[in-house]
């Protein structure tokens, strides 16, 4: 026969956590994986506001060092060579062998010079260069054989007719040119930080574009001769006067010019409109212009 065990029952277990438990522990989960993602959050800003203003400052260092580099001594040495023809032209007549053709030659030059002066003077005096050619070739038989030191006198009056070289070599001409100041639709635009929350932008109001030779913009840029293209970096202060604190050249030649002095002469006969904020309140911003410069003919 078979005998049954039994078997003892296992009392069953039973959770008596109210349902209120586990809703605080719901709510208080959530409060915390809140916080940890701002606190997350807040971190990856911080790093990506460092990294935007590590970006604005790598800028300043690159564009202080391309305004040091400036080719004038392409423009001096032209200047230099020009004198060279003067010794030329002065001293060939001071060849000793032919003294006496130079002597004669210089007499003929001479004799037209006394005509011209009585011209200016009297009508009666006008005939007297025609008998005057019989008593200069006496003195010049006289000269020939002594008297050589009294002759070289007439010698200036000829020179005198020869600075008509250096005359004709005229570099100083070449500054006499004006400017055309352009600035293209919508380049002016903010650069850097905000010092404040702008409502509205600043603006352009009245500008000169046309610089004449005898203006102090147009003396700056006397050795351009192409046209320059220049990003220029602005302070407009509250009253709206610009001041120039930075110019990047675009174009591969500057032709020894001072930037800084050129841009300021340009823009300091403009007009700008400041920059408000929400308050109405003008402030000074920093903005960046984009400025083409051409030279022409006064």
């Amino acid at each position: 026969m078979l005998t049954s065990t039994a078997y003892p029952q296992i009392p069953q277990r039973h959770h008596s956590d109210p349902p209120g438990l586990w809703i605080w522990v719901m709510l208080g989960s959530g409060v915390l994986h809140g916080l940890g993602f701002w606190l997350f959050q807040g971190v990856l800003t911080g790093n990506l506001l460092q990294l935007q203003s590590r970006q604005t400052l790598i800028p300043i260092d690159i564009i202080s060092e391309p305004p040091p580099v400036r080719s004038q001594p392409q423009f001096t040495q032209p200047r230099t060579s020009p004198p060279t023809r003067q010794p030329k032209t002065v001293r060939t007549p001071t060849q000793l062998p032919p003294q006496r053709q130079t002597l004669s030659t210089s007499t003929s030059s001479t004799r037209p010079t006394p005509s011209v002066k009585s011209q200016q003077g009297t009508s009666t005096r006008t005939q007297s260069p025609e008998s005057k050619p019989s008593q200069n070739q006496s003195q010049d038989q006289s000269t020939h054989n002594g008297n050589k030191t009294t002759k070289p006198s007439p010698t200036p009056a000829s020179s005198g007719s020869s600075p008509s070289p250096p005359g004709s070599i005229s570099p100083t001409p070449q500054p006499r040119f004006g400017l055309f100041a352009n600035v293209p639709p919508s380049s002016l635009r903010i650069s850097g930080s905000l010092n404040d929350t702008p409502n509205k932008l600043a603006s352009l109001k009245t500008k000169q574009t046309d610089f004449p030779p005898n203006t102090d913009a147009a003396e700056l840029a006397s050795n351009l001769d192409q046209p320059l293209v220049l990003e220029v970096f602005l302070l407009i202060d509250r009253t709206g006067m610009p001041t120039v604190e930075q110019v990047i050249s675009v174009s591969e030649q500057t032709s020894g010019i001072n930037l800084t002095q050129l841009v300021q002469a340009i823009i300091q006969t403009w007009e700008f409109e400041p920059t408000y904020n929400n308050q109405g309140e003008p402030f000074g911003q920093t903005y960046q212009l984009s400025l083409q410069i051409t030279p022409r003919s006064p």
